[in-house]
């Protein structure tokens, strides 16, 4: 069998497959399919371009699915402490990366600049931060702790339980 009649094979098989998940397909096609797939099982090279497709059309499925599944900016709130403390580790790791990069405005003013800030920020029911301020902060770069405040503000972090929550969050930039 030639490499272009495997290929057919292989997705001819994954056609059929999908469309009969679905529901689609008619039983002359499947007799067809079923003599090419049998034809082409004896192939190695047929095997391999059969499981290299499957494994393409398989991700595209998942791929599919996932970008058909809508993201909820504002997740149901935790069922108790420890699950919201969860949370709230995971989203602060999520956003690390963008308070590096004002750490980064800072050390282009400085290179030397290195040290600790303190955010103070007021978590609403819905998950949105209501206020924010810099409570203490030992790196004296205005731009950078805008940086911050803003990353910060721009946050959806979990919904507290029942009310809302005050949260101090400690920062330490040092010089790599």
């Amino acid at each position: 069998m030639t490499p272009t009649v495997c290929l057919l094979a292989a997705l001819a098989q994954n056609v059929s497959m999908t469309s009969s998940v679905g529901g689609a397909g008619n039983s002359g096609d499947s007799k067809i399919l079923d003599r090419l797939r049998d034809d082409c099982l004896e192939s190695t090279l047929c095997r391999s371009a059969i499981s290299a497709v499957t494994y393409v059309v398989e991700a595209v499925i998942a791929l599919g699915r996932l970008l058909e599944e809508p993201s909820d900016p504002h997740p149901a709130a935790p069922t108790s402490q420890a699950e919201f403390d969860t949370l709230m580790r995971a989203r602060i790791h999520k956003i690390s990366g963008q308070l590096d990069r004002c750490y980064a405005i800072a050390r282009a003013n400085d290179n030397e600049a290195s040290g600790r800030v303190m955010v103070s920020f007021t978590i609403a029911k819905d998950g949105t931060v209501s206020r924010s301020r810099i409570a203490k902060t030992s790196i004296d770069d205005e731009e950078m702790l805008a940086c911050i405040l803003d990353q910060v503000d721009s946050t959806v972090f979990p919904k507290p339980i029942g009310y809302p929550t005050s949260f101090t969050l400690p920062l330490v930039f040092r010089l790599q």
